[in-house]
């Protein structure tokens, strides 16, 4: 009796682990899916974040990052982003993560996210600022 109970107990942790790793079907969504910070792509547009980071910092609008209190001063400012947002009218907000060299005079790096997905209109809005990068 035993040995009969620790096979079933075998088979049915057998028969859980193998229905586990059968394919899952897709959960239906009406939101379309995020991309990743920095590629963020919408019907065609690449967004160009270096451009948004590039018209704050000249349109004076660049949010500089504060070293918070007790974060060693031998850091590099291109270790703390600055942040452009970018509003979209009758759409979502774009956060621009900029990374500016220690001189702040030439953009290291930069990532956006948008703050809900984009549609037709924004990417038209994207598109006559300028904003889609080139692919």
């Amino acid at each position: 009796m035993y040995r009969t109970m620790i096979e079933r107990c075998a088979v049915a942790a057998l028969a859980g682990w193998i229905a586990g790793c059968a394919p899952q079907p897709a959960a239906s969504s009406n939101r379309p899916p995020m991309a990743a910070p920095g590629t963020v792509e919408a019907t065609g547009c690449k967004i160009d974040s270096a451009k948004i980071c590039q018209d704050a910092k000249s349109g004076g609008t660049l949010e500089e990052s504060e070293r918070p209190m007790g974060m060693a001063s031998t850091m590099n400012q291109a270790e703390l982003p600055s942040t452009a947002r970018l509003e979209i009218p009758n759409g979502p907000t774009l956060q621009a993560m900029c990374y500016f060299d220690p001189r702040h005079t030439t953009l290291a790096k930069s990532d956006v996210t948008p703050s809900a997905p984009l549609d037709a209109n924004a990417v038209a809005y994207l598109r006559g600022k300028g904003l889609c990068a080139s692919q």
